[in-house]
């Protein structure tokens, strides 16, 4: 049987190994498909397709507004999804069609990987590639990256594999509708590979030339989208550039440098070490694949707390890690000291991986459990700091339950935003004595402001302070005080 799998394809990849990838990809997943509550931007991911599956629109939107941030196609691809899938249950019917692009993945980075060296090597670089929190994470959530990496190896495999400019430049702009600049990648990589290779010509040729202008194209369109409302520059020179240069966070070099340590040492430290080791003996040997481990350097200083920035350059970072313990002089059974290594590396990933999931967990179960609670209460009022997960489960549920949202009142505040804040949106949810932007929430992460959300609730049954705001009522029933959540009951409420 094992020779028979030795001797057939799948995709055009070795039926023992597609086998065994697939093997370690389920294994390796789909345990943790369920098990986190929504996190951070996933939260308001699943706010933003309800509302598309309730109103699809060209600009996504939250709380009704559009926001300039995210463009429309994710959303309205995981609101036709998610439909098939809410029986795994919330998170996990969420997050499915992640875990199915980040299979399909496979199929085009081990052609690209093998197209740079051979099976054995592809292989194990695949394998390295899929033990890293930065490739699991993002195929385990409700996250962009899942869907838009596939379509960038797409078009890195049309680029440098089949020689295809044209489609691989429609991949790259189909890319830029899912993740905007980071879809830049395959063309920036594609006209390297034809300088490395010695084909300087293809980097001039007509139709490398029109390729390299579908992405731009894309982001014209989306620019000239979004202007009507402000969104173009909001979202361009507000949040992108500052994302990239300082990862939108005002704080000095070194402790963003120290954070991105951090960041980089739980989500791919054993295989980056091990990356450095290949890279050294073998960069000259392989210089696209140096070019591209290379980039690693872009995620490093702007990624800080972002794992799945480093996504796009893990394939290079898994690439020379297989070259470290593998030199593809023998049998790959063969090398069993080298296999030895791989498979302790692979053994720590994957300690870290459960180490952060369970991290996680613990940080922000609590506003699932906050959520959920309210699910179902009207004349609600959340305020404070950035905790959507409340936000996310309290609307998930009454879809479930009266198959809409209720109406809600919720008052997002800046890291400075504290007690006396608080206690005067809490006398007066409309007041004036403290400035808001009212209904738009596009600025959220770029603007240290005080967003309000529109409601038509006059008076509040239920607060929850989401922060340590230094804010406390004195009188009033407390269902639910955790970690920094506080939830505050009036007396004879339902």
């Amino acid at each position: 049987m094992l020779d028979a799998l030795r001797k057939k394809d799948v995709l055009g990849i070795p039926a023992l190994f597609f086998l065994a990838l697939t093997i370690v990809y389920i294994l390796t997943r789909l345990p943790l498909l369920g098990y986190l509550p929504f996190i951070q931007d996933e939260a308001i991911y699943t706010i933003m397709i309800g509302e598309q599956h309730d109103h699809p629109t060209i600009i996504p939107t939250l709380f009704g507004y559009p926001i300039s941030w995210k463009m429309a196609p994710f959303f309205w691809l995981y609101s036709f999804l998610s439909g098939f899938t809410q029986g795994f249950g919330p998170e996990a019917g969420f997050r499915f069609p992640s875990v199915v692009f980040g299979f399909v993945c496979l199929v085009p980075l081990y052609l690209i990987m093998r197209h740079f060296s051979d099976d054995n090597r592809a292989f194990l670089s695949c394998i390295l590639y899929l033990v890293s929190f930065v490739s699991i994470y993002p195929n385990t959530s409700l996250l962009i990256d899942s869907p838009a990496f596939l379509l960038i190896l797409l078009s890195l495999y049309f680029y440098v594999v089949k020689g295809n400019p044209l489609a691989g430049g429609a991949f790259a702009a189909i890319a830029f509708t899912f993740k905007l600049v980071t879809a830049f990648i395959s063309p920036v990589l594609a006209l390297g590979y034809f300088i490395l290779i010695g084909k300087k010509e293809m980097a001039a040729d007509k139709l490398f030339i029109a390729s390299l202008a579908l992405p731009l194209l894309a982001a014209l369109l989306n620019y000239a989208l979004l202007s009507p409302f402000g969104g173009g520059n909001q979202v361009y020179f507000e949040e992108l550039l500052p994302r990239l240069l300082t990862s939108g966070v005002q704080m000095d070099l070194l402790t963003r440098l120290s954070m991105s340590l951090n960041t980089l040492a739980y989500s791919m430290g054993p295989v980056f070490l091990l990356s450095i080791l290949g890279f050294v003996k073998n960069w000259r040997k392989h210089r696209f694949m140096s070019l591209w481990f290379a980039l690693t350097i872009l995620p490093f200083l702007a990624a800080t707390q972002y794992p799945w920035y480093y996504l796009p350059v893990l394939p290079a970072v898994a690439f020379f890690a297989a070259l470290a313990v593998y030199d593809g002089k023998n049998a790959l059974n063969q090398n069993l000291p080298g296999l030895f290594i791989a498979a302790a590396i692979c053994a720590i990933s994957l300690m870290l991986v459960w180490g952060a999931y369970l991290a996680l967990h613990n940080l922000h179960n609590t506003e699932k459990i906050a959520g959920e609670m309210l699910a179902g209460k009207e004349n609600v009022l959340i305020i404070g700091h950035f905790k959507p997960g409340i936000l996310a489960y309290k609307e998930l549920g009454e879809r479930r339950t009266l198959g809409r949202p209720l109406d809600y009142g919720f008052i997002l505040g800046p890291p400075s935003f504290g007690g006396d804040d608080a206690a005067a949106f809490v006398r007066e949810y409309d007041t004036g004595s403290v400035p808001a932007i009212n209904g738009s929430f596009s600025g959220m992460y770029t603007s240290p402001s005080i967003f309000r959300k529109d409601t038509d609730i006059s008076s509040f049954d239920y607060l929850v302070l989401s922060g340590d705001l230094g804010f406390r009522l004195s009188a009033p029933e407390i269902p639910l005080q955790g970690g920094d959540i506080l939830i505050y009951k009036k007396p004879g409420a339902p």
